[in-house]
């Protein structure tokens, strides 16, 4: 869902309107955010997505594929090795989402956050329920099934976040909430290896549990410039508004 709002933020940012149109047998699609290059099929569009670490091996050559940007270095390398022509363009778009979603529109007086705001990854939702529970009341658990906006809203709105969700991660981070990342259960550490050394970084840390987390929260201010994404963005994609 954030890929769907962020992709929409930089068309309009763009001056970009209606998708060119495609014969009907096309199948292009457009992958930005997420751990989503094993869905690759051929023509696709890669701006900015990454290698999922639970499917590495199932990397295979696909004819016809574009790159534009992929979420970090290690995935490049892999894809490289795959055969893929990759460029050295890194980031998560989700870095761009305080231009989408901006941080002063957001911010509400009136909505009181727990000391510690949870966000799981997906798989790892069900754990964290019975660890929220047992935890109290000072740790209030948001599922990640929500919108983009809920849950930038809970983060913008929170005093920290203890997250083992790459995007609970990011997001916090370029809000510059205080943050800890949480070894999920069910997610290898290469899609946050990635987006750390995507960002010029190598100092990954990464807790084994909430409450060790919590002892180890981070206020870094994230240095990454989001023009070299921004211009690598497809527009080809979409008609110019002034072509209308």
């Amino acid at each position: 869902m954030l890929s769907e709002d962020i992709v929409k933020y930089v068309v309009a940012k763009k001056g970009l309107s209606k998708p060119r149109l495609q014969d009907s047998a096309s199948t292009q699609r457009l992958l930005a955010i997420g751990s989503i290059i094993q869905f690759l099929e051929p023509g696709d569009i890669v701006w900015g997505s990454g290698v999922n670490g639970k499917h590495i091996t199932d990397l295979r050559k696909i004819e016809n594929i574009t790159y534009h940007a992929v979420r970090g270095p290690l995935s490049r390398e892999l894809l490289q090795q795959t055969g893929f022509e990759v460029p050295a363009v890194y980031g998560d778009p989700g870095l761009l989402s305080p231009l989408a979603f901006p941080k002063e529109h957001l911010l509400r007086e009136d909505l009181i956050a727990a000391p510690v705001t949870l966000i799981p990854n997906l798989n790892d939702l069900p754990r964290w329920q019975s660890d929220a529970a047992r935890l109290g009341s000072d740790f209030e658990l948001v599922s990640p099934m929500g919108t983009s906006a809920q849950i930038i809203q809970k983060i913008v709105n929170s005093q920290a976040v203890v997250t083992s969700s790459l995007h609970g991660f990011v997001l916090a981070e370029v809000y510059g909430v205080p943050r800890a990342l949480v070894v999920s259960g069910e997610e290898p550490l290469f899609k946050y290896k990635d987006y750390f050394a995507g960002t010029g970084r190598d100092n990954l840390q990464v807790f084994p549990t909430i409450e060790n987390a919590v002892k180890h929260l981070s206020d870094d201010e994230l240095k990454f410039d989001v023009q070299p994404l921004l211009e690598a963005f497809p527009d080809y994609l979409w008609e110019n508004t002034d072509e209308n």
